[in-house]
């Protein structure tokens, strides 16, 4: 008779670690959304990877867009992906803002926007400001353009000769 209590106490114990183990594993999913990448990637496929990368690079539109209104409509002074990080980082909360969820490449900034004025802009809807480097499947590319407009294209637009 000794035997089934412990038996019952043994079971109990398992039950009661598998149950927490269960919980570590769901946290952490959702901590870090393994769980939506995933269903992501089976059930909507490439058309919703890019509306997930349109609205992780909408923070760098924005960031851009308070910059050059902290700074009298001028763009930052930054050529490179590096320098363009480190004086947005102010705006953005997220490190991976920068990078495409997809493609996991930095986005662009327009080099030849060096410290340009929004407002000397002839047209600052057809000068883009942040691009994805590396096009998605459906051979599309996010563009965001000086006028805070985006969109997906799939061809990208070239640098201008004059901004």
């Amino acid at each position: 008779m000794s035997k089934g209590p412990k038996q019952a106490f043994m079971i109990r114990r398992v039950v009661r670690a598998v149950i927490a183990l269960v919980a570590i594993v769901l946290l952490y999913a959702i901590r870090y959304d393994i769980a939506g990448l995933l269903i992501w990637r089976r059930v909507y496929g490439e058309e919703t990877w890019g509306e997930v990368c349109t609205s992780t690079a909408k923070p760098l539109v924005l960031a851009l867009m308070m910059y050059a209104q902290d700074f009298d409509d001028t763009l930052p002074l930054c050529t490179t992906t590096a320098e363009f990080q480190h004086v947005t980082s102010a705006y953005i909360k997220l490190s991976s803002a920068y990078s495409c969820p997809r493609t996991n490449e930095r986005y662009q900034f327009n080099p030849r926007l060096k410290g340009v004025n929004i407002k000397a802009l002839r047209a600052p809807g057809s000068v883009w400001m942040i691009r994805e480097p590396i096009p998605h499947k459906d051979q599309s590319h996010f563009v965001a353009f000086v006028d805070g407009s985006h969109k997906r294209l799939k061809v990208l637009p070239r640098h201008p000769s004059k901004p």
